[in-house]
């Protein structure tokens, strides 16, 4: 049987892993209520966002937009997701938005380069960048943008048809 992409179950991978991660009090994904929250007791799986339960220390994985797909042959796939993630600070210190955000770069570049496969939902994943961002229109909050760079190889096992008589 074919592989299938687990895109859904990476995103919640990934906010399971950041439950790890010292100052992160809230993780929140898509809910497939496939992935648990490691070390959680009793036993704790990834929720849906549902956009307003926000509070310092919240942090959120969001489904990617289209990926990066290469074909390495006729029946594997190379796909590269890059998934939005972000953490955030205390609206009420806007003045301090970088001393607050400063441990959070070196907390999460440790963590998933320990958990590179995202709890074997993927081949590897990597932090891609940082951007620090201020919702002043919005909502008021700041905090940390991260994109999420994640390989998955699918085994695509095609069948080519009927064998021909020779």
């Amino acid at each position: 049987m074919a592989d299938v992409s687990r895109i859904d179950e990476i995103v919640d991978a990934s906010a399971a892993v950041a439950a790890g991660i010292t100052g992160v009090v809230t993780v929140w994904g898509v809910g497939t209520g496939k992935i648990a929250i490691p070390g959680s007791s009793p036993t704790k799986y990834i929720d849906d966002f549902i956009g307003n339960v926000v509070e310092p220390g919240t942090h959120v994985s969001d489904m990617p937009d289209a990926p990066r797909i290469t074909n390495s042959s006729a029946t594997v796939t190379e796909i590269n997701w890059r998934v939005p993630m972000r953490i955030y600070l205390d609206k009420n210190d806007q003045g301090n938005a970088r001393r607050l955000a400063a441990p959070f770069y070196g907390l999460y570049l440790t963590e998933f380069s320990q958990n590179a496969m995202l709890l074997g939902t993927c081949n590897s994943a990597e932090i891609a960048s940082f951007d620090l961002f201020h919702d002043r229109e919005g909502t008021g909050w700041l905090g940390i943008a991260m994109i999420l760079s994640v390989w998955e190889r699918l085994d695509l096992d095609f069948d080519t048809g009927p064998t021909p008589y020779l």
